[in-house]
């Protein structure tokens, strides 16, 4: 919530990072990796049955941080108040996720936030994400009729 809310049908472009053959960890060649900002698709590291979406913040070799409702990449804050929100300031099971200490982001991984940072289990929670369990990237909702565009 708020890019995306339950029942959204998105059309997802699976070859932008590189198509998985399937049955195996292999990829094709992809025309380029995950960038900042983008909303990406990909296998629960945790349980690989489930997609998760989220957005990416951090890219591979960058420190991140978080402090307060303030994302820092290698020590500048990220500007994401078009998207970011935080809806629920009392939930006490966010108190470490809002204070993450600095973490390099190892090669190969991704950083990945929700929108909706007080209700998103993301990075914060379960680590930078790896390459191999990316799917591919949101481009638009084609569903419901009135929520029909591109995600950003």
């Amino acid at each position: 919530k708020n890019t995306l809310l339950i029942d959204d049908y998105l059309f997802v472009n699976k070859f932008i990072y590189g198509l998985r053959i399937p049955f195996t960890d292999v990829r094709a060649p992809k025309w380029h990796a995950p960038q900042r900002g983008d909303i990406v698709v990909f296998k629960f590291p945790r349980d690989t049955k489930k997609d998760f979406i989220k957005r990416c913040v951090g890219l591979p070799g960058e420190q991140i941080e978080v402090r307060g409702k303030t994302v820092f990449i290698n020590g500048a804050p990220l500007e994401e108040s078009r998207y970011a929100i935080y809806a629920d300031p009392d939930a006490p099971w966010l108190r470490a996720a809002r204070n993450l200490p600095p973490l390099v982001i190892p090669e190969g991984h991704y950083f990945m936030l929700g929108d909706n940072r007080d209700q998103s289990q993301d990075s914060r929670f379960w680590g930078p994400l790896e390459d191999k369990f990316i799917k591919g990237k949101a481009l638009f909702r084609y569903w419901p009729l009135n929520r029909i565009g591109f995600v950003k």
